[in-house]
């Protein structure tokens, strides 16, 4: 049954909600409209023109920035979902402080600001190396990334009862069947929420690649943040559309193929 709050407070509500909306969209209209813009970044556009995007098409650094930060986004998130699997199943049989110390040290980077891991692992790099070497970036993303899958992937194991482990056991059943056959297809909505988290979260991060990213490997963030530098162009607002519809089509994707609630952990129906 669905419950309407009445009264003069029910309309408050409605009006905040109406206001978070537009305060929400603001900034996606007018991006949207500075990116047609013929000329600069203004908004409202002076006319229409469509100059920016094949401008961008034609951009080979944020081409390559973007291949560089979908790559690096990937392999950081999917070998930081396994870790974070791998970390999750280990607590789920550990007790005590044995579970305490392996998960604060798990989680540790979310407590970390990451500009100072970035530091970090820049003097280390040239204290062990004497330069940059291209995986301390990937390494780095890694370590940034490793607390989303797992504790998405934590929440979702805790809510299933050890006796189901110790039920599949008791008829013969090895603990790798146990995780691979009853385990890992009642977590995947936890999993791939992960995965997702960790692959935002690496796609975004600014902090820890201004660091050890290297001219020809910058990932769009450093990309973007270059060209501002020197220039302010609607090339930028172009960018950012296309980012837009990028993500509608990966939330799309993901409905159909995976089903929202499996992410936010909301029923759809």
């Amino acid at each position: 049954m669905n419950k309407v709050i009445p009264g003069s407070f029910g309309k408050f509500i409605v009006v905040i909600m109406i206001i978070s909306v537009i305060l929400m969209l603001a900034p996606l209209i007018v991006v949207t409209g500075a990116s047609f813009n013929p000329v600069k970044m203004t908004f409202p556009p002076d006319g229409f023109s469509l100059k920016w995007y094949g401008e961008l098409a034609g951009n080979s650094e944020f081409t390559r920035a973007a291949l560089v930060s979908l790559v690096l986004g990937l392999l950081a998130s999917i070998t930081s979902s396994l870790l974070g699997l791998s970390a999750a199943m280990g607590l789920r049989y550990c007790t005590g402080k044995v579970r305490s110390i392996v998960n604060g040290m798990m989680l540790s980077p979310m407590f970390i600001p990451s500009i100072v891991a970035g530091l970090a692992l820049y003097q280390i790099s040239y204290m062990v190396f004497g330069a940059k070497p291209i995986w301390i970036l990937l390494f780095g993303h890694i370590l940034l990334t490793i607390p989303f899958p797992l504790r998405t992937i934590a929440a979702n194991l805790e809510s299933l009862p050890l006796s189901l482990d110790e039920a599949a056991m008791s008829v013969g059943a090895k603990p790798t069947r146990v995780v691979m056959s009853i385990l890992l297809p009642l977590i995947k909505p936890g999993f791939f929420a992960g995965w997702l988290l960790a692959f935002v979260t690496s796609w975004n991060d600014f902090n820890i690649s201004i660091f050890l990213s290297k001219p020809k490997f910058y990932p769009l963030s450093i990309e973007i943040y270059q060209y501002l530098l020197y220039q302010y162009s609607p090339i930028l607002a172009a960018m950012s559309v296309t980012l837009i519809i990028f993500t509608i089509i990966v939330v799309l994707f993901m409905n159909k193929f995976f089903g929202l609630s499996g992410v936010t952990g909301v029923n759809s129906k």
